[in-house]
């Protein structure tokens, strides 16, 4: 079996046996994004209803503030972006593990590598990942649609009602295509490190680990946790001093690397067959 088909037969596994996931998935942003909308008209910022795709898109991926610590216990849970995070890591949770140990012994026997095996895993959960952002996009358009907002005007002061924010932001040149780049590339590495941690762990352990550290980076600006890396209102394109982009673009490929690397040593050592 060549490469190509091994990883067109492992991307139809994962979405077939992730189905349920994925309906979850885009059930959860159809109830989220328009809630949140309603919320915050409900808070008395009408303008809220004029909110196009691409508001909806960086709502969604915003993150939090960066940390004053005189202010910390004034910091609101980005709830939005806690749940993308939660999604990409819940999609991917335990497609190799349930691989491994069915039709995958098979696969393994016929091609006669692990390393080809786990290549073509790791090529499956960062389609399923894209996959996320890809049903957040469709969301956020058919909202913005039903509104009448189709458009990809960033407006960044209804933002900041709407997102009650303390200080002001900017939206330099190339923000746009870094919110359709930036977290899907920091989300995946951190998912190919997340299927890392489940090899020598558990897949639930895996999950929890990321999640724990999306947690922790909300309370703190350290440029070593890497929820950091993918909040646009912590990025240096909204926030004058804020976390330089190419290094949040470096943090996750390098992340997702180790996670390939790490991973694939550990699961070539196993005896599953």
């Amino acid at each position: 079996m060549n490469f190509i088909k091994i990883f067109s037969q492992d991307i139809k596994r994962a979405i077939y046996q992730q189905r349920y996931i994925i309906v979850l998935i885009m059930i959860t942003l159809l109830i989220l994004i328009p809630t949140n909308i309603a919320d915050s008209i409900n808070k008395k910022i009408p303008e809220a209803g004029n909110m196009n795709f691409l508001d909806n898109v960086f709502y969604m991926l915003s993150g939090c503030e960066h940390v004053i610590p005189e202010k910390i216990k004034d910091i609101k849970i980005p709830f939005s972006w806690m749940s993308i995070q939660f999604l990409c890591g819940l999609v991917t949770l335990d497609y190799i593990q349930y691989d491994q140990n069915g039709i995958g012994k098979a696969i393994i026997l016929r091609t006669k590598s692990k390393l080809v095996w786990w290549l073509s895993k790791c090529l499956s959960m960062i389609c399923l990942v894209i996959g996320v952002y890809t049903l957040l996009f469709i969301v956020s358009a058919v909202v913005a649609l039903i509104n009448y907002r189709l458009s990809g005007e960033l407006h960044m002061d209804l933002l900041s009602m709407v997102l009650e924010l303390n200080n002001t932001y900017i939206v330099e040149d190339g923000m746009i295509i870094y919110i359709f780049t930036v977290p899907i590339l920091v989300s995946i590495g951190i998912t190919l490190f997340q299927a890392a941690i489940s090899q020598y762990l558990s897949p639930v352990i895996g999950l929890a680990v990321v999640l724990s550290i999306d947690v922790m980076s909300v309370f703190s600006n350290s440029v070593l946790l890497w929820g950091n890396w993918s909040m646009i209102l912590r990025s240096n394109l909204c926030l004058q001093d804020g976390l330089d982009v190419w290094k949040s673009i470096a943090a996750g490929i390098v992340t997702g690397i180790t996670g390939v690397v790490s991973g694939g040593i550990r699961f070539c050592k196993k005896d599953i067959l």
